[in-house]
């Protein structure tokens, strides 16, 4: 049977218009209501700090921080406001170490606040190196490795927590494990103040306590592995002029034992000591030793 048929009608006037002109404002209801979802998160988070500031930092309560900088209705700013309060909890052993247990298990989430704006980076650079403070290795590995950080204030930021951690021998022992030379800059000479402030405050305190080191070496059973270690690393410090005049000042001096290693077995540490200045202290005594070991000249000692 065929289905009935209705005639065309034609179109009023006033329908074709509404058709065509939707009532009210034409926005997102959900664009609209962002701004007022981060202000009542912002209200929220500083209620939950505020209620929880005074009691020793839990589990749970960590979570809740982590579920906060990982939702994306938080506002930049509400995430630093929270991060700035976890640094300041980091400064305790026993706060530091639920903050790092927790962030090591969703260190995801840390290369997510990495990877935001700048002030965000470095807010979390600021804990990483708290952290870092307390020598977790993983984190301690994350900030050294933000001193090469191509923003400035990331950079300025993780070499800050650097020189505060190389002020203690425990600290310099737990940097001594980390690849902090092959990020440290390059050039201090034309950089920003700051960060070459801070660069020339890490190399001066990792020279004393390297050559410190160094010296120990003497009355060490593994000889060979920690000299060559020990010879690597204080030549990577004496790869920056600031860094051998460091070294030229502690006293006992080390030149003349480091000398000796141009003699070594190992292959690797004779080539470590060769990448030594030439005038250590800026003393000829020694100039001809190098040559005489079939060292060559490596322009070490990089300018500023």
């Amino acid at each position: 049977m065929p289905l009935p048929y209705r005639p065309p009608t034609s179109q009023s006037t006033p329908s074709w218009w509404s058709d065509r002109n939707s009532l009210g404002p034409n926005i997102s209801i959900h664009a609209a209501a962002k701004p007022l979802i981060r202000l009542m998160y912002r209200e929220q988070v500083r209620s939950f700090v505020k209620k929880n500031r005074e009691t020793p930092l839990s589990r749970t309560t960590m979570d809740i921080y982590l579920s906060y900088l990982g939702y994306k209705y938080i506002s930049p700013e509400t995430k630093t406001f929270i991060l700035n309060e976890l640094t300041g909890r980091a400064e305790g052993k026993n706060d530091a170490c639920v903050v790092a247990q927790s962030l090591l298990q969703d260190f995801e989430l840390v290369g997510e606040l990495l990877d935001s704006n700048s002030r965000l980076r470095a807010y979390t650079c600021n804990l990483l190196g708290t952290l870092a403070s307390w020598y977790e290795p993983e984190i301690l590995e994350t900030t050294v490795s933000l001193a090469s950080d191509v923003d400035t204030k990331v950079r300025q930021s993780a070499l800050y927590a650097l020189a505060k951690i190389v002020e203690s021998p425990a600290g310099a022992q737990a940097i001594r494990e980390t690849k902090m030379w092959d990020h440290f800059p390059p050039d201090l000479a034309p950089i920003e103040p700051r960060i070459r402030e801070l660069g020339y405050k890490i190399l001066t305190t990792s020279a004393v306590h390297e050559t410190r080191y160094f010296w120990e070496l003497r009355f060490s059973q593994d000889r060979v592995e920690r000299s060559r270690s020990g010879v690597y690393r204080l030549s990577r410090i004496t790869f920056w002029s600031q860094g051998a005049e460091a070294v030229a000042q502690v006293r006992p001096n080390p030149w003349e034992f480091v000398l000796r290693f141009l003699d070594s077995s190992d292959n690797a540490t004779r080539q470590y000591t060769c990448e030594f200045p030439w005038k250590p202290g800026g003393s000829s005594d020694n100039v001809d030793s190098p040559t005489r070991h079939g060292c060559l000249p490596a322009g070490r000692g990089a300018p500023g």
